[in-house]
């Protein structure tokens, strides 16, 4: 079963959704302009089950699109979870000592 990347990965973002389905609603209006100017290699797909290059161009560059920002978000979620944490601030010796004097029952 594949991945849903609505719901499946920490890396893909609302944001990154959004924009799939954006660029998945740009893609669907253009095939249907495409059927609409009668090429002749679509007119035929029922018959030979093939695409046209313009067809495939459209599919490709909305598929490219979405591995290239989920390869570009998965590298920043594992650099993120490889980066050394931040140390915090340490308390002075003497600073502690006080605290730990006026908390003593």
């Amino acid at each position: 079963m594949p991945l849903d990347l609505r719901t499946d990965v920490p890396w893909w973002t609302p944001r990154d959704q959004a924009e799939l389905e954006e660029r998945t609603n740009e893609l669907v209006d253009a095939l249907f302009t495409h059927r609409e100017e009668n090429c002749g290699v679509c007119a035929d797909l029922p018959r030979t089950g093939g695409r046209c290059e313009v067809v495939n161009g459209l599919i490709s560059g909305v598929v490219e699109w979405r591995d290239s920002r989920e390869r570009a978000n998965r590298l920043r979620a594992v650099r993120l979870a490889l980066a050394p944490m931040p140390r915090p601030n340490p308390i002075p010796i003497d600073r502690l000592v006080r605290i730990l004097r006026e908390t003593a029952p």
